[in-house]
């Protein structure tokens, strides 16, 4: 095999073995590959020429040149005095040390949990590291790549146990250290509570109603914004009274993600009635404007007895929906696209209006797994959840079918005190809606329990009495 075949040879597979071999390794491939001196005849070297001794007899038949012929071993220069016409590829560069990949540690810090806890200690092992977590970039995958933001806990009133009329707004966490967030840094930004309270929590922000100076006030818990949003003109609180409220975010990017909301427009959805009619009407962010005021006649009765759930705003699917229960019940479905109400009558047999004012029953609208209308019924007397879900039949007829049924008292009777009060009643003090998780007043503290599963959770701090707001958000400073 002549020099330039084995040229060739190592030509074609450089790029395979290159990267494979050490230095001294390649220096020896090509010592062997790539011989200096001219080999006259075409075939391969005599055997001499690869360390065997020279058979006896055959000098006298070598000419001069090839008695003065020398393998140099060394390692050959590329110049012209060796014959070399063609230029040497070189080996591709090995790539760099895995750890030292930019964007693969980032495809690898994307992948952690998004708590609190995550992202601010992945800062602490090098600068490199810190510089990645905090680049604006990275953060947009890492909320797209989990696609959920976290429930980092809850805003309630609270009552004094001392003082049953005094009242406070105040954050609670629901993640255990050392994800916990500590109440400080979330202050509400409400002096008096008694004339302005929370009426619903959703994609990273809480929304406050004003009843004493007829407006909404918009809270960002992670940035400190604020801002006041004044009821319609024809709100005046005397003839068309302003029954509840709830707020969405208006991003119309599709690859945007809910949970660092801060920075996107948002709206505001007014609910109202008066003896006859029911009101709703969005205000936009973006323009500053209220939109048209629409109206539906009464759902129940005239003369009923009915108000609406302050903390049964639900959004399901692109509708927000109410709660409204008295002497009977129905919801209320706000479309956010066509901006339309619609009535929808709850489960027949089901609402017992002797029991809720007895505390013996609670309902509560809720989104389905596959994103359509539920409602929970939770029954005090026999500590057990049923979910009904709205389902649509093949004729187009819409009914209520029994979907769940979770059995409260084999799970929670294991964290009930040895000293109770019998009397002492099970109420729903919230739902998250985007976790399927009710918020259950039980045996003097809240537990968030799972719809579908029953996995319960006790709060890690002890509450009073409380109506609880879900705050879920992407929380990633240290």
């Amino acid at each position: 095999m002549t020099t330039t075949t084995w040229s060739r040879l190592y030509d074609a597979h450089v790029d395979e073995i290159a990267p494979r071999l050490s230095s001294f390794s390649r220096r020896i491939l090509l010592t062997l590959f790539r011989l200096p001196g001219p080999i006259s005849s075409g075939a391969a070297p005599p055997p001499h020429c690869r360390g065997a001794a020279p058979p006896a007899g055959r000098e006298q038949q070598r000419r001069p040149h090839q008695l003065r012929t020398k393998v140099d071993h060394s390692f050959p220069k590329p110049s012209s005095a060796h014959g070399m016409t063609r230029r040497r590829r070189l080996p591709s560069p090995a790539p760099p040390p895995p750890l030292e990949d930019d964007d693969l540690v980032a495809e690898i810090l994307r992948r952690l949990p998004p708590l609190p806890s995550s992202l601010p200690r992945a800062s602490l092992v090098c600068g490199r590291w810190r510089r990645l977590v905090s680049d604006p970039g990275f953060l947009r995958g890492f909320r797209a790549h989990h696609r959920k933001a976290p429930l980092l806990g809850i805003f309630h009133e609270d009552t004094d146990a001392e003082d049953a009329d005094s009242i406070s707004i105040r954050f609670t966490s629901a993640l255990e250290s050392p994800d916990r967030i500590p109440a400080s840094r979330f202050p509400v930004p409400v002096e008096n509570p008694d004339s302005c309270y929370i009426i619903g929590s959703r994609h990273g922000r809480v929304l406050f109603i004003h009843r004493s100076r007829w407006r909404y006030l918009m809270w960002e818990p992670l940035t400190g914004g604020q801002q006041f949003v004044p009821f319609p003109p024809a709100f005046d609180c005397v003839t068309n009274h302003v029954s509840g409220g709830a707020i969405v975010c208006a991003a119309s990017d599709e690859s945007h993600v809910h949970g660092a909301c801060h920075s996107a427009p948002f709206q505001v959805i007014l609910l109202g009635c008066n003896r006859e009619l029911v009101f709703a009407c969005i205000y936009s962010s973006e323009t500053g404007e209220w939109g048209n005021l629409n109206s539906i006649p009464w759902p129940l009765n005239t003369g009923s007895v009915s108000s609406f759930a302050e903390w049964s705003s639900i959004l399901v699917g692109n509708s927000i929906c109410w709660m409204l229960m008295g002497s009977k019940a129905a919801i209320i479905s706000f479309d956010l696209d066509r901006q339309n109400l619609d009535v929808v009558q709850v489960p027949p047999d089901v609402y017992d209006p002797i029991a809720l004012f007895s505390l013996d029953h609670n309902y509560l609208i809720t989104p389905t797994d596959d994103g359509g209308l539920g409602l929970l019924f939770v029954s005090a007397c026999d500590y057990n959840i049923r979910l009904w879900k709205r389902k649509t039949d093949c004729y187009g007829v819409a009914g209520w079918v029994l979907q769940n049924t979770v059995e409260l008292n084999n799970h929670l009777l294991s964290l009930r005190p040895e000293v109770v009060d019998n009397d002492m009643p099970l109420l729903v003090m919230g739902l998250a809606e985007e976790d399927s998780l009710i918020f259950l007043l039980a045996y003097g503290a809240i537990f968030m329990v799972h719809v579908e599963s029953a996995q319960f959770k006790k709060f890690p701090q002890s509450m009073h009495y409380c109506r609880c707001h879900p705050f879920t958000s992407f929380y990633t400073a240290g």
